[in-house]
């Protein structure tokens, strides 16, 4: 799941988020997943910075529920860097830092998610990777907003307003990467794609002006960083050809692509409520703002069948095409191999 953007302060219909996070627990911890995973954006980060904590908190231990080993992604609201920049005439003061993120969300899994620390991590971002037990299953996680607190911070300093990763999470991924053998596979988690995925070899192609995307002069370094990122990964799959996907959100949309070698693939929201609630959601699926969740199977020595399928619930993008778990849209693909 991604992008819950947990408020819960912002409407009565805002505890829908929590309940469907209560949800995917129930279902974790009664039908034996493996790894729980959230995709960042936890929580939407558009209030005082009191209040985010408190979202965070109630959101986390919504997870907890569980009892299964999870992860939650960095987002980019996740900080409150959007309420910040947006309502406080950029108040560094209600940034949520990375220090005080860390006992928040990433000591929470920490177990379970092997971070770097110390100076291959200054920031201490979210980014390590997870052996699944009794498998040959590796998950890699990266954080696409992997920068350091400003103290004085303007509009293009926020982790609200763009995507970066330091030169230390690239060589951690570069020698990680190395490490793990061609037999073993490999599923890459992010909040958000990368730089270097043409426009035409997304399913929908809007992705042009998205963060790692984007064309604003003080973010291309930053950006630059983020196509060091997919070099790194498409780099190996010519060697080992052993990642089996490439996971984000971030959009709020199904979308998929196939580029160098590797399926990158953005997921539905599962947001109960990003508005005043006075207008009520609708399932009709045509509501990007609508929850939806998914249940990603690996069968990772599975050549002769599909190695990846994704059993999606709640929302679709064309809802009388869900068959068996399974949906037939054009910016959904429920299944697939590498070759």
């Amino acid at each position: 799941m991604a992008d819950t953007h947990f408020d819960s302060y912002e409407t009565p219909s805002s505890a829908r988020a929590l309940r469907h996070l209560k949800l995917v627990s129930y279902f974790a911890n009664h039908y034996s997943v493996d790894l729980v995973i959230h995709g960042g954006d936890l929580n939407d980060g558009a209030k005082p910075k009191d209040i985010s904590i408190a979202d965070i908190k109630r959101a986390m231990n919504a997870i907890k529920l569980c009892h299964r080993p999870f992860i939650v992604l960095q987002g980019n609201h996740d900080d409150n860097s959007g309420y910040a920049r947006d309502e406080t005439n950029n108040n560094a003061d209600q940034v949520i830092t990375n220090d005080e993120a860390k006992p928040l969300r990433l000591d929470q899994f920490s177990q379970w998610l092997d971070v770097p620390t110390g100076s291959e991590n200054p920031n201490n971002a979210v980014f390590g990777s997870y052996d699944v037990p009794n498998s040959n299953v590796t998950i890699i996680v990266l954080d696409g907003f992997d920068m350091a607190d400003v103290s004085e911070p303007n509009h293009e300093s926020f982790r609200h307003g763009h995507t970066d990763y330091t030169m230390q999470q690239r060589d951690w991924l570069v020698k990680k990467l190395a490490d793990i053998p061609s037999n073993r596979k490999i599923a890459v988690f992010d909040h958000l794609t990368v730089k270097g995925i043409k426009e035409t070899e997304w399913k929908f192609d809007d992705f042009k002006s998205l963060y790692e995307n984007t064309g604003a002069k003080s973010y291309q370094e930053a950006a630059e960083r983020s196509g060091l990122i997919y070099t790194a990964l498409v780099d190996n799959q010519a060697q080992k050809h052993n990642i089996l996907g490439f996971f984000s959100g971030h959009t709020h949309r199904d979308n998929y692509a196939d580029s160098g070698n590797i399926h990158f693939a953005t997921i539905a929201c599962d947001i109960a409520d990003r508005g005043d609630g006075r207008e009520a959601r609708d399932y009709d699926g045509d509501d990007l703002n609508e929850y939806a969740w998914e249940v990603i199977q690996l069968n990772p020595t599975n050549t002769n069948g599909k190695m990846v399928i994704q059993h999606r619930f709640g929302r679709s993008e064309q809802d009388e095409n869900v068959q068996n778990g399974h949906i037939d849209s054009e910016s959904y693909l429920g299944e697939w191999s590498i070759n």
